[in-house]
């Protein structure tokens, strides 16, 4: 019998196929929200896929002379017109998809909504892909669990908190993590890299690494068949 299996992925937006292959696989899994943020990480942006190939749509944020911020204490700036824009976008790349009717009301309300922190919305997103999708790993927030620990002492300090007794993280992060202290806490570590399924996609060639909107729109409710398998070790 495998022990219990823990990953965690930052709170970003519409996330990728990968963040919800650790979902599934694990038995707890934690929304990073008291990261730091950065400009150049998928916090407030995603790919999908249009005529012209794959795209970002990004959620305008305050940064500038705020200084360092968590993730969970960015706020949006609402004084653009960037959910007609993302609205829009879905319905021009996705009009034609199987099931776009069968989730485009959920974006509709998302971005009728006024948001105020990039937290809430990353949430409300994550949430609705989750049951969406069929994934009924818990989720915890890691600010909810008040880890003051960095690096890897952050990560198994969250194994322990969950009682759990392997950490899944994918293969290029191995340089970040110190195994060694994970076998001293009496935690495995089982890297992983994911490899794409390729699903039937508008507009020409697969392309992997897409918000896993793309693979709800094109395929429903197949759409957790098509999520990168994660062999157990």
């Amino acid at each position: 019998m495998q022990p219990p299996t823990y990953a965690a992925s930052p709170a970003n937006y519409l996330p990728d196929i990968t963040f919800w292959a650790k979902m599934q696989h694990a038995d707890a899994f934690v929304i990073a929200d008291d990261l730091q943020y950065s400009n150049h990480a998928q916090f407030n942006r995603c790919r999908i896929k249009g005529i012209d190939g794959a795209q970002w749509l990004t959620v305008p944020v305050r940064t500038k002379g705020v200084g360092a911020q968590k993730i969970n204490e960015v706020r949006i700036v609402n004084e653009t017109d960037w959910r007609q824009r993302h609205l829009r976008s879905l319905h021009v790349c996705y009009r034609n998809a199987a099931y776009f009717e069968k989730y485009i009301d959920f974006f509709e309300e998302l971005y009728r909504r006024e948001w105020r922190f990039l937290i809430d919305l990353n949430l409300a997103g994550i949430e609705f892909c989750q049951n969406a999708l069929g994934i009924t790993t818990p989720v915890s927030r890691s600010s909810e669990l008040q880890i003051a620990a960095t690096g890897t002492a952050r990560l198994i300090a969250m194994g322990e908190r969950l009682q759990a007794k392997r950490y899944l993280c994918e293969r290029h992060y191995q340089p970040a993590i110190e195994v060694r202290q994970f076998g001293q806490a009496g935690l495995a570590v089982q890297f992983f890299e994911p490899a794409p399924k390729p699903y039937y996609q508008l507009f020409g060639d697969f392309e992997p690494g897409l918000s896993v909107l793309d693979l709800l729109f094109n395929e429903g409710d197949a759409a957790r068949d098509f999520l990168p398998d994660i062999p157990k070790s």
